[in-house]
């Protein structure tokens, strides 16, 4: 099977696989994790400060590489929305499969919130993040609200409700991706389309007297940020759905070309997030980013060890790990004031953590499963 597959993708085959997926997750983690680390200088106390590799025009070059690596959050959810056709083309019952998926992510966030609540109020956090100014509640109501993301117990949580509005709205998008008369190039106008309007038509509708107040409540918040993200999360689906990413590797080079190819390409694509600051364009990049990463690394053994080792930790890396950075454990994470150290330390502690989270919760389900079988 493996000498079937190897000539199939000699000739040109290519498929999009979950250790590709994995490939790709790492990747947008430990860019989600630089961007934190390195990308807001104003959120790094004065005595926690790094000293920088190189300053470039009165900015620390950590800095200015990592800031745009924010479209990180856009990476997944190109993927998710991948991965969501994928699985759920065939499913019978598209809306039960999607509450499971919202019900698993919310377990994850309350096994979280189960260990570092507690942490928080014994070590005295009180804001959400350590520059910010709001205050974290510790009571019932405000943590199950900043768990969804109305407040904010931590600033970098603001993700979770879109999402899952994303999710709930999946039923609808499978089913106009999955229109038989539908093609790419029409796909690809009405999402950029939306991408459009979702930078700059809601931010001038909600200008009008009349939308205000609105604008400014958690409602109009989460309506920009969910215009915002649906593009990327759309646009996956579409890749899934024509295959976009096998075209693009059948019109890469077959030589050793390809190699310097997909570096001008990834390179390429991060210039420009940089060079046009801002988010409008990120669900046209990250799909260009994320191909040139996995065709980079896909056939280096470790690296797909890791990636699929990995994989499973990633959504506790992306709740954990603002933690140590924002909260309570700057001063450790910081401590060498060297960024390579620096970045170091933030791997160790977010996916030892992430480790040790999931080992704790898998091995309760373990416990309870087996003494419901007892029972």
């Amino acid at each position: 099977m493996k000498k079937k597959s190897v000539r199939r993708q000699r000739a040109g085959a290519f498929c999009f696989t979950k250790t590709d997926t994995a490939i790709a997750k790492l990747a947008a983690i430990v860019f989600m994790i630089l961007h934190h680390l390195f990308g807001f200088t104003d959120r790094i106390l004065p005595q926690n400060m790094y000293n920088s590799l190189f300053v470039l025009h009165g900015r620390p070059i950590e800095e200015i590489i990592c800031t745009p690596l924010n479209l990180c959050v856009v990476m997944f959810l190109l993927l998710s929305g991948y991965g969501t056709y994928i699985t759920m083309r065939k499913e019978k019952n598209i809306s039960k499969a999607v509450a499971g998926r919202i019900f698993n992510l919310l377990v994850t966030v309350c096994e979280v919130m189960l260990i570092f609540v507690p942490i928080d109020y014994f070590l005295g956090v009180r804001k959400a993040n350590i520059t910010a100014s709001w205050e974290i509640s510790y009571n019932l109501k405000s943590i199950i609200l900043g768990m969804l993301g109305f407040e904010k117990y931590n600033s970098e949580w603001w993700f979770i409700l879109p999402f899952m509005v994303l999710l709930m709205m999946t039923p609808l998008l499978l089913r106009l991706v999955s229109r038989k008369k539908n093609d790419f190039f029409t796909s690809f106008l009405i999402i950029f389309g939306v991408g459009i309007f979702s930078w700059l038509g809601i931010n001038t509708l909600l200008t009008f007297e009349m939308f205000k107040e609105f604008a400014y409540t958690v409602w109009g918040t989460l309506l920009r940020n969910t215009l915002h993200f649906l593009p990327a999360y759309a646009m996956g689906m579409v890749f899934a759905r024509f295959q976009v990413f096998s075209w693009l590797y059948r019109i890469s080079p077959r030589s050793f070309l390809r190699y310097p190819v997909w570096l001008f390409v990834l390179f390429g694509s991060l210039y420009l997030r940089h060079t046009f600051s801002g988010s409008m364009y990120d669900f046209l990049l990250a799909a260009p980013i994320i191909f040139s990463i996995v065709c980079l690394f896909r056939e280096l053994p470790p690296v797909v060890w890791l990636a699929n080792k990995a994989s499973r930790y990633i959504t506790l890396v992306w709740l954990t790990h603002s933690f140590y950075i924002y909260q309570f454990g700057q001063g450790i994470v910081y401590a060498s004031h060297n960024p390579v150290l620096i970045f170091c330390t933030e791997l160790v502690l977010a996916f030892g953590t992430a480790v040790v989270i999931y080992r704790i919760f898998y091995g309760l389900r373990r416990w309870r499963r087996r003494a419901q079988r007892s029972s």
